[in-house]
C-alpha cells in the first residue's frame, strides 16, 4: 500500500515537471503487396485489417505477427471496419462491393455488389440496428440490412445552387457512426442524421466544410475533419458551433487526408508528406512527428486503448507504433530503457535538416522533453549522515558514465534532494549539494570532463512524497540528472 502511495505522488511530481510525456516508438514494420489505402484495429486490438490497391486485403495478427490474405475485392479496398465483438470485418471498395468477412475463417458471410461503376469509399456500422451505411462517388448513401442483405438508397446529395439556379451533386467522401441511432457524413457540407425505424432524417448541417474532399473522425462528443486544403477543423462538442482550425504546412506536398483520435485530446493525422503527426488538441500543438515511411502516409488508425497506432503508406508498408510512457519507465526505475530512449531522441534530433519543411514545433517539443525531465538515478544512495556512496549505487553510475562517453556532447546537471525537515533548510541544501558533488567526482574520475557536469542542491524543497516515515524519507533522498546540452 505504501509503495502505491509513493508511486502516485511520484507520478504527480513528474507530471508537474514535464507535462505530456507519452511518445510512440516503432514496434513492428510489415510490407504488403500494394499501396496501403486503409487500416483498422479490431476492438480487442489483436488484429489490423489492411486494405490496399488492386483488391488486396489482409488481416495482420499482431501477437504472432502473421498476415493472412482475404480474396473478394477486385478494386481498391477503401475502408474496413470490425464488428464490436471483433468476429466480423466489413469492407467497401472501388469495385462497388460491400463484403462481410468471418475473421476466424476468412470466409465471406455476406456481400452486396453495387456494380463496377460504383466507387464505395466509406461505411458506418450500426450493430444494434443491424444496418450498415455506405456511400461514395454515386452521391448516394445506401442502407443495407445485415439480415437480408437488402439495400436501398436513403439519401442523394443533390442541392440547389442559389447563384446559378442549377442542381449540384456532391460525392459522399466519409460516413461515421455518431451513436446507435445517428450517423454523420461529408457531402460538400457536414450532415448529421438519424436512422431509426427505417426512417432517415437530417437533424443538423454545417455548411461549406469542403466541396472537394474531406474525411473525419469522431470520439465521444469530439469531432475532427481534415479538408482537402490540409486544414483540420476540430469541435470539442459536435452539437455546438464552436470549433478551431489547425492549418498544416502546405510545403509538405500532396495531402492524403486521413485522421483519427487516439484519445479525446490527442489526434493522429497522416498524409503529412511521408510522415504522420500527433497533435495535442488542448494546446493546439503538434507533439510528435512519426517518421519511418519513404512515401506519403495514406492511412492512420489507433487501437481502442490508444496503446497502439498504425500508419500505412504508398511505400506498401504498415508500421505499428507502441506507446512509450516515460512515467512508467521512471516509476519502474528502468534506467537502461530511459538511456536507450534518450539516445534515440538525441540521434533523431541531430538528423533534422533545419532547412527542410519538417515541423519546428515538434522539434522544439522533443528538445524541451530532454531539457526539462528530471531523471532519477535509482539505487544511488549514501550512508546515513555521510557523503559516502553505498555499494549498490555504482552499477547505476557506471551506466550514466557509459551514456556520457557514448554521447560526448551531452552536458548534464546533477541535482541532489533530501527529505524535508523544518528549520534545517540551509543545512539540507548544503548536504544535497555535497552529495551531488560526490557523484560528479566519481564521474570525473572515470574520464568524464568536469566542464560537462554541473551540480546543485535543492535540499528538501521538492519532496516526491510529503508524508514522512523511514520509507518515504529514503525516496525523497535522491539524485537526479537533467540534460542541459547535446
Amino acid at each position: 500500500m505504501k509503495c502505491i502511495f509513493i508511486n502516485i505522488f511520484w507520478l504527480l511530481f513528474i507530471n508537474t515537471q514535464i507535462g505530456y510525456t507519452q511518445y510512440y516508438e516503432m514496434y513492428l514494420d510489415r510490407s504488403f503487396g500494394s499501396n496501403v489505402i486503409t487500416t483498422s484495429f479490431s476492438f480487442d486490438s489483436s488484429t489490423i485489417a489492411v486494405g490496399c490497391s488492386n483488391g488486396n486485403l489482409y488481416l495482420w495478427e499482431i501477437i504472432n505477427n502473421e498476415i493472412n490474405g482475404l480474396e473478394g475485392h477486385i478494386g481498391n479496398v477503401n475502408q474496413a471496419i470490425f464488428s464490436i465483438d471483433s468476429r466480423y470485418l466489413y469492407t467497401v471498395g472501388s469495385d462497388g462491393r460491400l463484403i462481410c468477412w468471418d475473421v476466424s475463417t476468412h470466409n465471406i458471410v455476406g456481400q452486396n455488389d453495387f456494380g463496377d461503376s460504383v466507387n464505395l469509399v466509406s461505411l458506418a456500422l450500426l450493430p444494434k440496428q443491424n444496418k450498415v451505411y455506405s456511400g461514395g462517388d454515386t452521391y448516394e448513401i445506401y442502407e443495407t440490412d445485415l439480415t437480408t442483405w437488402k439495400t436501398k438508397s436513403i439519401f442523394k446529395s443533390k442541392f440547389h445552387h442559389s447563384l446559378t439556379n442549377d442542381s449540384v451533386l456532391y460525392k459522399i467522401t466519409d460516413i461515421q457512426k455518431l451513436d446507435d441511432q445517428k450517423i454523420a457524413f461529408c457531402a460538400g457540407d457536414l450532415f448529421f442524421s438519424t436512422v431509426t425505424n427505417n426512417q432517415f432524417a437530417i437533424i443538423g448541417r454545417i455548411h461549406n466544410i469542403d466541396k472537394n474532399f474531406c474525411t473525419m473522425t469522431i470520439l465521444g462528443q469530439n469531432l475532427a475533419i481534415w479538408k482537402s486544403n490540409g486544414e483540420v477543423q476540430f469541435w470539442k462538442n459536435y452539437n455546438q458551433k464552436d470549433s478551431f482550425n489547425i492549418l498544416m504546412d502546405a510545403g509538405l506536398g500532396t495531402y492524403v487526408p486521413n485522421i483519427t483520435f487516439i484519445t479525446e485530446e490527442i489526434l493522429l493525422t497522416g498524409g503529412y508528406g511521408i510522415n504522420a503527426l500527433i497533435w495535442n488538441l488542448n494546446s493546439e500543438n503538434s507533439i510528435q512527428l512519426l517518421t519511418g515511411h519513404s512515401l506519403p502516409v495514406t492511412s492512420v488508425c489507433a487501437s481502442p486503448s490508444g496503446k497502439l497506432i498504425a500508419t500505412g503508406g504508398l511505400d506498401k508498408r504498415v508500421i505499428l507504433w507502441k506507446k512509450f510512457d516515460i512515467h512508467k519507465a521512471i516509476l519502474e526505475k528502468d534506467i537502461d530503457y530511459i538511456f536507450e530512449k534518450l539516445e534515440q531522441i538525441i540521434k533523431k534530433y541531430k538528423t533534422y535538416n533545419y532547412n527542410s519543411t519538417e515541423s519546428n514545433q515538434t522539434i522544439n517539443h522533443e528538445y524541451d522533453f530532454l531539457l526539462k525531465i528530471p531523471i532519477p538515478l535509482p539505487n544511488v544512495e549514501f550512508k546515513l549522515n555521510d557523503l559516502t556512496l553505498l555499494q549498490e549505487a555504482y552499477p547505476t553510475l557506471d551506466k550514466l558514465i557509459k551514456f556520457l562517453k557514448k554521447n560526448p556532447n551531452v552536458e548534464i546537471l546533477l541535482t541532489g534532494h533530501t527529505e524535508p525537515v523544518m528549520g534545517r533548510d540551509i543545512i539540507l541544501k548544503e548536504n544535497s549539494f555535497k552529495r551531488a558533488k560526490t557523484i560528479k567526482s566519481y564521474l570525473v574520475s572515470a574520464g568524464i570532463e568536469m566542464r560537462r557536469i554541473s551540480v546543485e542542491g535543492r535540499g528538501g524543497q521538492f519532496p516526491i512524497v510529503k508524508y514522512q516515515d523511514s520509507v518515504t524519507n529514503k525516496t525523497n533522498r535522491r539524485v537526479e540528472f537533467n540534460i542541459l546540452k547535446f
